[in-house]
């Protein structure tokens, strides 16, 4: 089959094509939004996003966009603009990335007019059944998708085995492919201080990373913390508890074509989160040649295996202790650095993964 229409679904995307855009944005958006610069090279690409006031549609860097659902408004009106855009569409293949009743509404429209869906993980969320439970209704029309797609493309390897577990009839159509940035040669930046790039939800824990600022009164450090919808109250006690710590600076947002000189001026980079895809910050900070200390996640190990850094498995006086040494050994710190910076350039370049993408769609 030679595939000429692909259309990827991500309702929150718009912001990466326009930055004026107030769509909250993560590592599941950012997937797309790379997948679909990398693929417009091969393919006619559209990107169905959801209602931000843009136009119904327009196009953005040789990519068709396709306005869709108000995630605020009315449901039933929501459903009918939704399926609308995926007629609009009218594409080969579908893909969309993230748990969520969308996912079966693509694969429904994809069975019943003889198309072929892609769903592509995000987390471990996505796999051990954790979004089934958690939302009924909308878990189940989720659980369509994943007992119907033509195949499920996972961000992190050891996802496989939590289907194996929670959706074993599954495991004959999942395959494996990293997630990619394009490489932009770097700029000689000077490195200075830790920074931590997440959204402000209780997962992410920000307030250990306020508690490192404290602790580390001589390091600058930097929390780029957008706001989450519906968490208003704990954003508002965050930012307060960041404002009184005098070598913290706290930033709401950055666009996404600003964010990476965060990653390049920076020392070290903190993740304190519950449970992670792949991360992009972790890619991000490949791109930098940044060295990490990770607090809980160490995706498919390639912490600890390429020695990008420092997985401190939950233990914070670890955590602590594996700062204070990167900060401190500029050896330490250089091997670190060329090791993330070769891990990218090898693992993570998106235009050598787009053949691994190909090689899926011409087997559909």
């Amino acid at each position: 089959m030679i595939t000429k229409t692909i259309c990827l679904v991500n309702l929150n995307a718009y912001c990466l094509f326009n930055q004026k855009s107030e769509a909250p944005m993560g590592g599941a958006e950012l997937d797309m939004y790379t997948l679909a610069q990398g693929l417009k090279k091969k393919y006619n690409v559209t990107f169905i996003t959801g209602d931000w006031g843009q136009n119904p549609e327009e196009t953005v860097h040789e990519i068709r966009l396709i306005r869709s659902v108000n995630l605020k408004g009315n449901y039933l009106s929501g459903l009918l603009k939704f399926i609308i855009a995926l007629i609009k569409a009218d594409s080969e293949i579908y893909i969309s990335s993230g748990a969520g009743p969308e996912a079966g509404l693509i694969c429904l429209y994809s069975r019943l007019f003889g198309r072929k869906y892609i769903y592509r993980s995000v987390s471990s969320f996505d796999c051990d059944n954790s979004y089934i439970k958690g939302h009924r209704l909308l878990g189940l029309i989720y659980l369509f998708a994943v007992n119907n797609c033509n195949k499920f493309v996972t961000t992190v390897k050891n996802q496989k085995k939590l289907l194996s577990i929670s959706h074993p009839g599954v495991i004959p159509r999942v395959t494996h492919i990293n997630q990619g940035l394009k490489i932009f040669k770097r700029k000689n930046n000077k490195k200075a201080g830790v920074l931590w790039v997440s959204r402000c939800v209780p997962s992410k824990h920000p307030e250990l990373f306020i508690d490192l600022a404290k602790r580390y009164k001589n390091l600058k450090f930097t929390m780029i913390c957008p706001k989450q919808g519906g968490l208003d109250s704990f954003y508002e006690d965050v930012k307060s508890q960041a404002m009184l710590v005098p070598n913290l600076k706290f930033i709401n947002y950055v666009p996404f074509k600003q964010i990476q000189k965060f990653y390049d001026r920076s020392y070290i980079f903190i993740n304190t989160s519950d449970f992670e895809g792949f991360t992009y910050t972790l890619i991000q900070c490949g791109q930098a040649g940044t060295p990490v200390v990770y607090y809980r996640v160490n995706p498919d190990g390639v912490i600890t295996k390429h020695d990008l850094g420092y997985f401190s498995n939950g233990n914070y006086r670890l955590m602590c202790s594996q700062i204070s040494t990167l900060s401190r050994k500029n050896t330490l710190w250089r091997n670190k650095s060329e090791a993330i910076s070769k891990y990218f350039l090898k693992f993570h370049d998106i235009d050598s993964l787009i053949p691994k993408w190909t090689k899926i769609f011409n087997s559909l």
